[in-house]
Formats: structure tokens, C-alpha cells, sequence
């Protein structure tokens, strides 16, 4: 369930803020505060559609519901909770069994109201629910209220005659050029401009990230979620920081002048550097996509997920799927 503190029942006219909605009464509830929109980095046509989404719904418009589904730790609860936060529409909590039951009482209860609503059903199974009344209320016949924006979240997949019907949104595994694009949103984030700057600090962080991983560091699973904690850890440390600014600001270093390793080496150890950055200083990156995909389906073994439907390692997916659409 999304985390959240209930404050009490209420009738949907009297509402204020967020709600709950089980054993078909609604319940006040306060959704706790997400990062902003902006703080999401990467996964720039994901953000799109969204947007796209949530633009129809402030316009009056008749939308399409968002299924978004993918790995364990992508961000999909928090990215649309962002949203709805963003666009100031209170937050409808329920459970996957009202995807088969009592959808049309709470898309007729939320129609009534002159408000708009984003209607959230997160971490679902779709194998254990009863399709037809969604089908049936929000992509058939059915009376779907304009009022309302449905997003729905798995980290399963869902069947092809629902996906057909909706705002499909896959996700697709985290890989170096996801973690790469991260890392460059994340860096312009923080006012960086140099492009050179730029990518020495990108291999900088995903060496020191996987590194850790892979010595049980402070990175205990390889997801975007905990490659921008790790950063988030980095960059809240002078001495870390200053070790990878040091170097990608190119005050000892410049990679145009060929510095022997030899040297790199020595310098950096006077320096304290750990010699995992020595690479990122000729901009040479030391982990392969190849070797960042092990790594990471390592990680979702170890948190019993099998990645199912994702393309096997050494096969380039779709230019559509890489962007996750």
C-alpha cells in the first residue's frame, strides 16, 4: 500500500485532500510527500507520456489509463505519485481487488464530484485479477468519467488485451546508458555545465557505484532508485566530492596529454584517490553494458525477481523499449 497516514472517514462530498477507497467507503488519507518531478532523472519519453496524461486530465479530456510495468526498484509508485502531487490532483489509494470489483461504484462516486482525481492501484498482480469489469467500465462501454486518471503499477507484466487498451508504459532494465543518462540529468540538476566535466564525473559515479555493490558497500541492490541515492551520497560528502571533482575538473589531469598510468597512479595516491577512478580519467569506462547487465540481474536474483521479458544479454532491445514506451 502506498505509504500514508489515515485521518478519517469521510462522505466524498466533504472530502479534502487525498482518500482510500475499501469495502466501498472512502477514506481521508494523507499521501506522504514525494520528491519533486524534476528530482527523476532519465526516462525522458516516460516522463513525456506522463505528462501527456496528466495535461489531458487538467484539460477536461477523456484519458487513457497508465500501465506502467518493470523491474523492482525503477521508481514507478513514486514517479506517479510526483505527478499527481505536481498537478495538485488529490490521490485516490485502492487494492487490485477493486479491479474486479466495485470499479464502476467508485468510477460513478469519483464522476460525481467536481474535482480530478488520479485513481492509484500500485503494486499489482495481473495474473490474480479479473479483467473484464476494467475492460468493460474503462475501455469499453462503460461510463468513464473525465474527471479521472487511472494509473496502475507492477513489476509483473500485464496481459496483452488490457495493454492494448491503455497508456502501455515498459520499463526497461536498468543498463549502463540508462545509468549514464541519469547521471548527466543529475549532474545538470546540480548546475553542472561542462560537458567534459560532465561524463568523467558519469564513469566516476558508476564505478564507485558498482564497486561497492560488488564489495557490500553502501549500495545493497543496483536500481535507478539506489544509483541516485548513491549519488545523492557522494555528493553530500566534501571529501568524496572533491576527489571526483578533482578529477573531472581536470586540475591534475588532462587527458589530452597521455599521462602515463604509472603516474596517474602515483598522483593518485598521494591524493587518497581510489584507484577505480584512474580510468575515468582518460575517459576510458571500465564496466561493459555486458558487465553492468550481470551485475544488475545479480541484484534482482538476490531480491527474488527473475527478469522474464526483458532481451537476453548482448541483445540490443527495440529503440522504442530502450526508452521505456
Amino acid at each position: 500500500m502506498v505509504e500514508g497516514e489515515i485521518v478519517k472517514r469521510v462522505n466524498l462530498a466533504d472530502m479534502e485532500g487525498d482518500l482510500t477507497y475499501y469495502d466501498k467507503q472512502f477514506t481521508q488519507y494523507t499521501v506522504r510527500k514525494v520528491k519533486p518531478v524534476e528530482q527523476f532523472f532519465g526516462y525522458p519519453l516516460v516522463k513525456r507520456r506522463l505528462t501527456d496524461s496528466f495535461d489531458s486530465l487538467t484539460a477536461g479530456q477523456i484519458t487513457l489509463p497508465i500501465l506502467m510495468d518493470g523491474p523492482p526498484g525503477i521508481g514507478k509508485t513514486e514517479l506517479f505519485l510526483s505527478f499527481a502531487q505536481k498537478y495538485n490532483s488529490p490521490i485516490v489509494v485502492s487494492d487490485q481487488e477493486n479491479l474486479s470489483k466495485n470499479l464502476e461504484d467508485l468510477l460513478s462516486n469519483l464522476g460525481k464530484v467536481n474535482k480530478k482525481f488520479f485513481l492509484f492501484f500500485d503494486d499489482v498482480n495481473p495474473s490474480n485479477i479479473d479483467w473484464h469489469p476494467f475492460r468493460n467500465n474503462v475501455c469499453g462501454v462503460g461510463n468513464y468519467p473525465a474527471n479521472v486518471l487511472i494509473g496502475i503499477a507492477t513489476n509483473e507484466r500485464f496481459p496483452d488485451n488490457v495493454t492494448s487498451r491503455c497508456n502501455y508504459v515498459v520499463i526497461p532494465e536498468f543498463s549502463l546508458g540508462i545509468a549514464k543518462e541519469m547521471g548527466r540529468d543529475y549532474l545538470v540538476h546540480q548546475k553542472l555545465k561542462s560537458p567534459k566535466m560532465i561524463q568523467s564525473m558519469i564513469n566516476g559515479f558508476i564505478i564507485d557505484y558498482i564497486s561497492s555493490y560488488k564489495s557490500t558497500g553502501t549500495v545493497s541492490e543496483i536500481s535507478p532508485r539506489s544509483f541516485i541515492r548513491h549519488m545523492d551520497y557522494i555528493s553530500a560528502s566534501p571529501e568524496r566530492r572533491e576527489k571526483i571533482l578533482l578529477i573531472s575538473k581536470g586540475e591534475m589531469f588532462d587527458p589530452s596529454k597521455r599521462i602515463a598510468p604509472d603516474q596517474a597512479r602515483e598522483d593518485l595516491s598521494k591524493m587518497k584517490v581510489d584507484l577505480r577512478n584512474v580510468m575515468a580519467i582518460f575517459g576510458t569506462p571500465m564496466i561493459s553494458d555486458t558487465d553492468f547487465l550481470e551485475v544488475y540481474r545479480d541484484s534482482l536474483r538476490k531480491q527474488g525477481f527473475e527478469s522474464r521479458y526483458f532481451a537476453p544479454i548482448g541483445v540490443t532491445p527495440s529503440k522504442d523499449a530502450s526508452n521505456g514506451v
